[in-house]
């Protein structure tokens, strides 16, 4: 019996040590293997936005832009002509200069048919007869709506299209008429198109100059507070 339990504690014994000597074998093995060295195959967690990725966006604050817009501009707006092409520049990123066109263009009363943030486009109705600041003429107030008044009716009412455009620090607006959605001659004009063919094709450079003198100079307390 004690023979037996000998042999047995010898077995265990000589199962342990070859356990001892085979571990270290295969604990080397793995640490040369590339196959438990590279770790390109492994998940990585996902990369998070900088907190200062778009600190443009993040520190607008609309209700310091509609004070500014009272007080006006100044240099921070102009027209900039290009041989036939103008353009009004604000020095904005694009969500600031977005914010403040559409400001501008409600505290002037033009209507807003359409928009498209995303392609920056606004669409809106204009009357270059009922805005004599469009002239660039120093005219406002009473006797300006009188003038426009009695004035002659050379424009008619357009629709016009406003694409916004964000260049370094600067956002680039531009003005056209809308494209008609028929080419001429594919059916009679109406009227107004009669009218079109007839009044001058100054109506985009009009819209603009009277977008920047509304900023430049600033819009009225009244239709700044309408927007908060």
């Amino acid at each position: 019996m004690d023979a037996a339990v000998a042999e047995g504690g010898g077995w265990a014994m000589r199962r342990l040590s070859w356990g001892m000597v085979i571990l270290p074998l295969l604990l080397a093995g793995c640490g040369t293997d590339p196959r438990f060295q590279d770790t390109r195959a492994l998940e990585h967690p996902p990369a998070l936005p900088s907190a200062t990725a778009d600190a443009s966006v993040a520190h607008f604050d609309p209700a310091i832009a509609l004070k500014s817009l009272q007080r006006g501009l100044g240099d921070k707006v102009r027209l900039q002509v290009s041989g036939q092409k103008t353009q009004l520049v604000l020095d904005a990123s694009f969500p600031q200069a977005w914010f403040i066109v559409q400001a501008t263009l409600q505290a002037l009363r033009l209507s807003i048919t359409d928009l498209d943030r995303q392609q920056g486009m606004y669409f809106v109705e204009f009357d270059p007869d009922q805005h004599p600041d469009s002239a660039g003429k120093n005219r406002s107030g009473l006797f300006a709506r009188m003038a426009a008044w009695f004035a002659a009716d050379t424009y008619a009412l357009r629709n016009y299209q406003l694409s916004l455009v964000e260049h370094g620090n600067s956002t680039y607006v531009a003005a056209r008429y809308t494209p008609d959605e028929l080419l001429p001659g594919e059916r009679e004009q109406t009227d107004d198109e009669q009218r079109y063919a007839q009044e001058p094709d100054d109506g985009p450079v009009r819209l603009l100059t009277l977008l920047h003198r509304a900023l430049s100079k600033g819009l009225p307390k009244s239709a700044i507070d309408k927007k908060r």
